[in-house]
């Protein structure tokens, strides 16, 4: 490893950001800022800010990313140690405040930093005039912050620190616009959904810790640990496995902890796009990955890891095919890809997850933002039932809208099909059909909601024709940034180009050769041409479906074949988890709240009556020895000698 202290310069630049927004944001709150003529910092010296230091974040991560491809494959890296953070009382754990750029930190911290700062510059536009300009980007640029102190930890506490860094920034961006209700209240839900992984998260720590002490190898460097590994057993290396897989089914929203990802939608668009495709939901991908080598201990860990990567991408596929919110059908999307990736990862095959967290970075960030150019254009309107046959009025919105969700479905040659394809030709070569089955059924589900995405949003005629009139193009601003990732959805698919058709993968062997997979080697199955072919032809009778039902001039929204009614209904409230996790959990613990707290009223009240009664016959008791007469007193003098005297011959002298 070569120590590079200039490497902090990549968070540090957005931690800056945060600092001079919020001060931005605080002195304009002040009272006399509020008033009428009151001077306040004008919002483009905050827009300076908040997108100049992510893009000089991005800037200095490209810079040092040539130094650690010039050195893949030899272990070498960049690695910046600030000192000892804290240290245990007897000496035997020491946690250091340090960073590490490898081959896998860097390729999470280019697609943090890069998409981040496009969507910052997005935020430019879409967030103008609004009150909490300054406070927005305060919350953004930390949140950047966050999530590159988390992909950028050499020690997993440090990352533990920026993993509840961006959960505590989603809270506050989710609930931005606070003064409503609900959204604030789709922030807390995210909060508190993501504190029940994190606790899981906390336990494969502690267990990790506790099995490595008695041999003096504790330690949480990521440097190190993988030497350590070979002190652990099968079994205790899957119960750690299993619960810090735990953390990350919270944070990246996989099944049972996702419920809180579709209500996320409440947060500005761009925050949105953020959370989504480039930063938060990805940290348990990249969690997991990076901790390969504790994971290819066990064989049920990884089976764990893709069952239930699989089905949330299936659950939630379907989910999607039914929403009738723009938001909402891309949110569910994302919950989708995220289980992907996990299968992915499951199979083995971690290469391949982590093109697919790159190529979807791209895609889903580009559909939120043209979804959010779609919400713009329509003044803020979201409800599919009102739009349709946007095309003449958003065509260079339309076409943006077309490469994300094509590249979502996986249509060749685009970027989401060379990565998803990875994972299915994974799928289909590891030793549990299931995956196969589970991913070759989402792709089918993918491309038939995002093409019926696509028609019910610009095709057929306009349903409110008042609204469509008014339609505009995105400003400069936010039409930049939607270019720049539209171009990277058509052609990032290039940087692993499968061998089944001429390509070479040289991002999988990039990442392969990586001194922190422990040696890891993904070798695909043979003749891998067959479930490539049969993905395409999947995606193509999806897309062919939706067009069957959705391209006519007056489609429908609601369920495409009447045989579809109830299993349609059921799909489109999420399939009842939400329900289930209030009868089950809330409304229980609810119960109990309020009738502990009504027992605890009464126990309080009780205990205080009988304390004071209690006390009340204790001085009664007592009163007659206080009556001020000498007679009394010598009284009591006499009785207590004579207990003396009584007391010293009932036992006696001592034997000499």
């Amino acid at each position: 490893m070569t120590e590079t202290p200039l490497i902090g310069l990549i968070p540090l630049f957005p931690l800056l950001g945060a600092i001079l927004n919020g001060a931005i944001a605080l002195y304009n709150a002040r009272p006399a800022a509020r008033l009428a003529g009151g001077w306040r910092i004008p919002d483009r010296i905050v827009s300076w800010i908040g997108v100049s230091l992510p893009l000089l974040a991005a800037a200095a991560a490209l810079a040092f990313a040539g130094t650690v491809l010039a050195d893949s494959g030899h272990g070498r890296g960049l690695t910046a140690s600030y000192g000892t953070w804290f240290s245990s009382a007897s000496g035997g754990l020491d946690v250091h405040a340090s960073l590490l750029l490898d081959e896998l930190s860097v390729v999470m911290v280019l697609v943090v930093a890069g998409i981040g700062s496009l969507i910052h510059l997005y935020s430019v536009g879409y967030l103008a005039g609004d009150k909490g300009y300054a406070r927005y980007f305060a919350y953004l640029n930390l949140f950047l912050f966050s999530m590159l102190v988390l992909v950028m930890a050499r020690d997993l506490v440090l990352m533990f620190v920026g993993w509840e860094g961006v959960g505590l920034c989603s809270y506050l961006l989710i609930g931005f616009w606070f003064d409503d209700r609900a959204k604030a209240a789709a922030g807390l839900k995210a909060f508190v959904v993501n504190r029940i992984g994190d606790l899981g998260f906390l336990l494969g720590l502690f267990l990790l810790w506790w099995t490595l002490r008695p041999f003096g190898l504790q330690t949480f460097d990521l440097a190190r640990l993988p030497s350590s590994m070979t002190v652990v057993s099968v079994e205790v290396a899957t119960a750690i496995a299993v619960l810090l897989f735990v953390g990350a089914t919270g944070k990246s929203a996989q099944i049972p902890l996702h419920v809180w990802l579709p209500d996320a939608m409440a947060g500005p668009t761009p925050v949105s796009a953020l959370i989504h495709a480039a930063t938060m939901v990805t940290a348990g991908v990249y969690m997991v990955s990076r901790m390969a080598f504790l994971f290819e201990i066990s064989d049920l860990a990884p089976l764990i890891v893709g069952t239930v990567g699989g089905a949330t991408a299936l659950v939630a596929a379907t989910v999607a095919c039914t929403q009738t919110n723009i938001k909402r059908v891309v949110a569910w999307s994302t919950v989708s890809q995220l289980g992907y990736m996990f299968l992915a990862l499951g199979a083995g095959a971690y290469g391949a997850g982590m093109f697919h967290l790159v190529s979807h970075a791209f895609f889903k960030g580009l559909f939120f933002l043209s979804a959010g150019a779609v919400i713009h254009a329509l003044h803020g309107e979201e409800d599919l039932a009102k739009m349709g046959g946007l095309w003449p009025k958003l065509r260079w919105t339309a076409i943006a809208f077309g490469i994300a969700a094509m590249a979502n479905a996986g249509l060749p040659p685009l970027s989401g099909f060379v990565s998803k394809d990875a994972i299915l030709v994974a799928a289909w070569g590891s030793e549990m059909p299931l995956f196969g089955i589970l991913g070759f059924v989402t792709a089918l589900l993918t491309a038939f909601y995002s093409t019926r995405l696509l028609l019910l949003v610009f095709a057929g005629a306009p349903r409110d024709p008042g609204l469509a009139d008014r339609a505009h193009e995105p400003p400069l601003a936010m039409g930049l940034p939607m270019a720049v990732l539209a171009a990277g959805a058509v052609v990032v698919g290039i940087l692993d180009w499968p061998r089944e058709l001429g390509g070479h993968e040289p991002f999988t062997h990039f990442l392969t050769s990586a001194a922190t997979f422990g040696g890891f080697q993904y070798h695909p199955p043979e003749h891998a041409i067959a479930p490539v072919a049969l993905s395409v032809a999947i995606v193509l009778a999806g897309i062919g479906a939706a067009w069957l039902r959705y391209g006519r001039p007056a489609a429908p929204i609601g369920t495409p074949w009447p045989a579809l009614g109830n299993w349609w209904a059921a799909a489109q409230a999420g399939w009842g988890f939400d329900t289930l996790f209030e009868r089950v959990i809330l409304r229980p613990l609810f119960w109990l709240g309020q009738a502990g707290f009504a027992g605890t009223d009464r126990f309080i009240d009780r205990a205080t009556d009988f304390v004071a009664r209690a006390y009340d016959l204790l001085a009664r008791t007592l009163r007659p020895l206080q009556n001020g007469l000498v007679r009394s007193y010598g009284y009591a003098m006499l009785a207590g000698l004579l207990l003396l005297i009584l007391a010293a011959s009932a036992i006696g002298r001592p034997a000499p």
